[in-house]
């Protein structure tokens, strides 16, 4: 089993943090009653809210495999899985821009719970 160390997690955890920050200073310059949609996204700042863009994915999921080992899996529960505490899926199935801030700003503080 290939082991994670905490320093490269940390890092993740952080650019994690960072990633979604991002995401959110280009949301605000969208009209908040659109509806959602990732590829407009991932057009205009070249990222996007799902797990191909995300520093704990690509060492939890992409390295390893699986998500049993990734913080925000363990504290929340797994992103993909409907956990009621793991606000992603919230983010994902938001109707609008604005419901899509509001849920993304509590992935942040879910995040920086991690730290």
């Amino acid at each position: 089993m290939i082991e994670i160390s905490k320093k490269r997690e940390l890092k993740a955890i952080k650019d994690s943090i960072e990633h979604w920050k991002r995401m959110i200073e280009w949301v605000k310059t969208q009209n908040l009653k659109d509806p959602i949609c990732s590829s407009l996204m991932k057009i205009n700042i070249n990222e996007n809210y799902y797990g191909s863009n995300c520093p704990l994915c690509t060492i939890f999921f992409k390295y390893k495999g699986d998500c049993n080992r990734c913080p925000l899996n363990i504290k929340y529960g797994e992103c993909m899985k409907g956990h009621e505490k793991n606000t992603w899926n919230s983010i994902v199935s938001s109707k609008n821009w604005k419901e899509w801030l509001k849920h993304s700003k509590t992935m942040i503080k879910q995040l920086e719970s991690l730290m």
